[in-house]
């Protein structure tokens, strides 16, 4: 099985297999799980071998289903996996955090797209 991610950014390939997802959630639950474990993206990604692009589309694919990734805001930076419900509760209210001032970015956008003319004309009213 492959599956297509389109959100990354970076080098690499946003398709990946069940063995590269596999590998990926198993080697980063065991060797970065908790805050205290946290890594560079770029440094696990050269670790497993897979470029990161890759990883962070299978990271991001498996968060909330085989494990939470988290972000290092308050320390130092770096990835990891949640290991403890504060960690985690911490991780997932700046997600949500992040997600409002997005829903509220776009509808700025939306609000200020349609006071612009359109390319066709009188075919969109």
């Amino acid at each position: 099985m492959t599956t297509k991610w389109t959100g990354a950014s970076g080098t690499g390939s946003r398709e990946y297999d069940s063995a590269q997802y596999r590998s990926v959630v198993e080697r980063f639950k065991a060797d970065h799980s908790g805050r205290a474990r946290r890594i560079q993206l770029e440094g696990f990604a050269r670790a497993c071998g897979v470029k990161g692009r890759t990883v962070r589309a299978i990271l991001t694919d498996a968060d909330g289903v085989d494990l939470l990734y988290c972000f290092d805001l308050e320390g130092q930076g770096g990835i990891f996996a949640a290991a403890f419900f504060d960690e985690a509760e911490y991780a997932t209210a700046n997600l949500a955090a992040r997600a409002k001032s997005l829903t509220a970015r776009i509808e700025r956008r939306v609000e200020y797209a349609r006071s612009l003319p359109r390319q066709q004309g009188a075919m969109f009213p």
